[in-house]
């Protein structure tokens, strides 16, 4: 499941995002017009993703997404804190967002909680004045 959240700009706005539609398809395969934006949830452990699941057909579909991520990583070590998140972008409007929102990898004991922060993302308030 994705979710998006958009800030309103109105009353109006609100009113009219109250109702929610359910869309399927794949997810590598965004659908529309303008910008599009693919998000998915990675580890705060290591820059190297995509051993299984969306986060591998993430990394098959747009190869660049995760090489963008490693040397950003690289760059600055506390990229891989929860809650940060790295956008890349791609051809097309196209943007894929990785969000550390996983804790570790790996075995467990039971299932593994995503850990979600609500705190601003300076890059992504960046991305959109521009």
């Amino acid at each position: 499941m994705v979710g998006v959240l958009k800030a309103a700009n109105s009353a109006e706005e609100v009113e009219a995002s109250t109702l929610l539609q359910f869309v399927r398809g794949d997810a590598l395969q965004p659908r529309g017009t303008g910008p599009r934006v693919v998000v998915h949830i990675v580890n705060d452990k290591t820059p190297n993703w995509g051993g299984g699941g969306f986060a591998q057909a993430v990394r098959k579909q747009w190869p660049a997404v995760q090489v963008d991520f490693q040397r950003s990583v690289a760059e600055n070590r506390k990229l891989l804190t929860l809650g940060n998140a790295r956008v890349c972008d791609l051809p097309n409007g196209l943007l894929v967002a990785s969000v550390v929102a996983q804790k570790g990898y790996g075995e467990s004991v039971g299932p593994r909680q995503a850990a979600f922060s609500c705190r601003r993302q300076p890059e992504l308030a960046q991305r959109r004045r521009s």
